[in-house]
């Protein structure tokens, strides 16, 4: 079904396979320009402590870090080349030796002075392993993503420590519990990507204070959203589908920066269509499999321009 109203464009998608692929696809969008940003900022505008350029001690303890990880996973089976690692988790090397950007690979160091790591990228291999809490020794960190892996097991508290980070990517993984609070140290934060895990219970209060852009907890087992949760007004795209949601937080108004948002096979029953009329951005909405009630053409007036919507 198409509407024509004014200069706006509505879509109304009603398959289960379109509503599929149209959040397959704006998630991939959304996501990469934040993604991207996050990437190269790590790399070139780190703000470097001069004390922590002259440690070698600092560059001993991150190689460490990254070896942790190699000890407490399947690395070792994907023959990645460069990583200097006993099996024990002991750094037989730095991964930045201050000559070479890295040659861990997945491993990328500060462009200026090539000391501290900055970035790590391991996605897509298959690893499985749990996470070790040692990489939160590696401070400098601005991008980390470690998604479409067998990672099992928590979030380290010790990721509370990464307050550099802009960038978290752990999607697809097999990580449960809920996600820890201690998360909101990481007030650099823009993009926080965890869908298609196993995360229980209620969002964290503690974290609606982040200036987060993108948020992804899709695909989890999440029973709530903080009734403060507006206070994440920077949110630009936000997907919380698959979840064990039952209800939105009156405050959902105040994410007036939404460009996509998607709530889709949920358990909520009363979508709070007049709040749409403060989404003056949004472009994307996705409230299928929810059994909420209601006639399209009761809110679509209430929306501005470029809206597919998707029951």
């Amino acid at each position: 079904m198409f509407l024509l109203a004014s200069s706006c464009f509505f879509l109304l998608f009603v398959s289960t396979d379109s509503r599929k692929f149209q959040n397959i696809f704006f998630q991939d969008f959304v996501a990469t320009e934040v993604h991207e940003s996050a990437y190269e900022n790590s790399k070139i505008s780190l703000n470097l402590d001069s004390s922590l350029l002259d440690a070698v001690t600092v560059q001993d303890v991150q190689a460490d870090a990254l070896c942790s990880l190699y000890a407490s996973s399947n690395i070792a089976d994907f023959g990645l080349e460069g990583w200097q690692c006993s099996k024990s988790g002991k750094a037989l090397g730095v991964a930045c030796n201050g000559i070479n950007v890295s040659t861990w690979t997945g491993v990328t160091c500060d462009s200026k002075y090539k000391k501290l790591v900055t970035v790590v990228e391991l996605d897509g291999y298959g690893i499985s392993g749990y996470l070790s809490n040692a990489l939160g020794n590696i401070t400098t960190l601005g991008y980390l993503d470690l998604s479409y892996n067998s990672f099992y097991g928590t979030i380290p508290l010790r990721f509370s420590s990464l307050t550099n980070l802009a960038y978290l990517d752990l999607s697809q993984n097999s990580l449960g519990s809920s996600i820890p609070s201690s998360l909101s140290t990481l007030t650099k934060l823009n993009g926080l990507i965890l869908y298609n895990n196993s995360f229980t219970s209620a969002f964290p209060s503690e974290l609606v204070n982040l200036h987060l852009l993108a948020l992804y907890i899709n695909g989890n087992k999440i029973t709530s959203l903080p009734t403060s949760f507006g206070n994440l007004s920077s949110l630009k795209s936000f997907f919380f589908d698959y979840n064990e949601i039952t209800t939105l937080p009156k405050d959902i108004t105040s994410l007036s920066n939404l460009v996509f948002f998607s709530c889709s096979y949920n358990r909520i029953h009363n979508f709070p269509y007049e709040s749409l009329v403060y989404f003056t951005t949004l472009n994307y909405l996705d409230i299928g499999g929810n059994g909420i009630g209601g006639n399209t053409r009761n809110f679509t007036y209430l929306l501005h321009c470029v809206v597919d919507i998707v029951f």
